[in-house]
């Protein structure tokens, strides 16, 4: 029968036992750091009065050529409406991924790997973030907080059908923005439930048993950076009592 795993695992075995599995990444993050990304980036180029304009021009542009000619090239006007909206949107999806890959590498906590040597960013591997991916209930959390905040505004929602284009879209601008807001919040909030517990998790998997932590030590004992340590404390040491004066002190004593 194994030994019990209760000794707490040291910071060079987890610094191992990422390079060798890969750090715990969840889902929450990235998913949020794609959203806030997204709409980072839609604010910022402006993607939603780019998108209608462009749709609203392709439809002016339809109906006069229609009216015109009686009778239009309805694929050369949807592959030109489609490749306008693609112009439009292509921030979106690339900040998208950016966040998503942010999201993922700041669960690290800014970590720098020495594994082996060199030294370097300690970025996911594909195989935590695949993991990650598959674990998807903090959209419940999303969905619930837009639904609540659409929930609260239902009176103002309830009125639009009575309401023209532009006082309808006025009214509905809040309740969309509303809704946003409670969904990434819920989601931030899971993210940071969800990071904590998986790391709670993974440190107590990463424990050792009495012949694991022997062998830490040795480990421990051979690394490279802890005997310049040791070595550098040692100097210290023997600088320290070879000052002038203070051994003389000590032979008057």
């Amino acid at each position: 029968m194994s030994e019990e795993r209760t000794i707490d695992a040291g910071p060079r075995r987890l610094e191992r036992l990422r390079e060798r599995h890969g750090a715990p990444v969840r889902a929450a993050p990235c998913a949020i750091g794609a959203i806030v990304g997204g709409l980072a980036a839609a604010w910022a180029f402006g993607v939603p009065g780019r998108l209608l304009d462009e749709v609203s021009e392709g439809l002016r542009s339809a109906g006069h050529a229609g009216l015109a000619v009686g009778g239009i090239d309805g694929a050369s006007e949807v592959r030109s409406v489609v490749g306008a909206v693609a112009a439009a949107c292509w921030p979106v999806p690339v900040a998208a991924l950016a966040g998503a890959w942010l999201g993922a590498a700041v669960q690290g906590g800014g970590r720098w790997s020495s594994v082996r040597g060199g030294r370097r960013p300690a970025v996911p591997t594909a195989a935590s973030l695949g993991g990650a991916m598959v674990r998807a209930a903090w959209g419940v959390g999303m969905a619930g907080a837009a639904a609540a905040a659409v929930w609260a505004h239902w009176p103002a929602i309830a009125a639009l059908p009575a309401l023209g284009l532009g006082a309808g879209l006025a009214r509905a601008a809040p309740v969309v923005t509303d809704a946003l807001l409670a969904a990434v919040g819920a989601g931030i909030a899971v993210a940071a439930v969800d990071v904590a517990a998986a790391r709670l998790r993974w440190r107590a998997a990463a424990r050792m048993d009495t012949a694991e932590a022997r062998e830490e030590r040795r480990l421990e004992d051979g690394h490279p950076e802890v005997r310049a340590q040791r070595r550098a404390a040692a100097r210290r040491t023997v600088a320290r009592f070879a000052q002038p004066g203070k051994e003389s002190h000590g032979i008057a004593a």
